[in-house]
């Protein structure tokens, strides 16, 4: 990715691309994290000082399943909400969140990119033909105590979604994009 290095959205648009092309119709983002940084765009690598305005933002849909948790890991950030999570929807936030404000543009400030996208809080699609249509609910072993989990009707689909509080800290599928100085590095984790 060095020839597009200096375009930070391009390359937010390649890394959501890489995430839903992957995923196809097997899991939903709810939610996703940016951090953002002062970047030396001839090395590719973040500054480590000064610090934006805006390091930390969220995006997560606005209408959560019932008892998820898509909070920020960040204390005191308000997430901004939307109506449908979509990769349309998650460049539209990054652009926003790594536009420069008049008082960056004054002070002659480097250029704002984006670090590190992590999408913690996701919705699985459950096989079509598992025979639980009728349910409400699965049941998952957790620590050796059987929860019952909720079932989501979507588009003729059923989901789980996660975390669920305390019960279940993690989400079905858990994606981290980092760039390091010329690449993106893609991590997923299946829970």
């Amino acid at each position: 990715m060095e020839e597009v290095a200096e375009d930070h959205i391009r390359l937010a648009e390649m890394a959501i691309d890489a995430r839903y092309t992957f995923c196809g119709g097997l899991c939903l983002p709810l939610s996703m994290e940016i951090t953002a940084a002062y970047w030396d765009d001839e090395f590719d690598l973040p500054l480590p000082s000064p610090r934006p305005r805006r390091e930390h933002g969220m995006l997560r849909r606005g209408r959560l399943p019932e008892g998820l948790c898509a909070n920020s890991r960040y204390r005191n950030e308000l997430p901004a909400l939307a109506e449908e999570f979509d990769a349309v929807t998650a460049v539209s936030f990054i652009k926003d969140f790594l536009s420069p404000d008049d008082s960056d543009e004054d002070r002659g400030e480097p250029t704002v990119g984006w670090d590190y996208l992590a999408f913690n809080a996701t919705a699985a699609r459950l096989p079509d033909d598992d025979g639980r249509h009728e349910r409400s609910s699965i049941r998952v072993e957790v620590a050796g105590h059987h929860l019952n989990h909720s079932i989501e009707r979507r588009a003729g689909s059923d989901w789980v979604c996660g975390p669920i509080g305390a019960s279940i800290l993690h989400a079905p599928f858990e994606f981290e994009i980092q760039r390091d100085q010329g690449e993106m590095v893609f991590d997923m984790a299946i829970y």
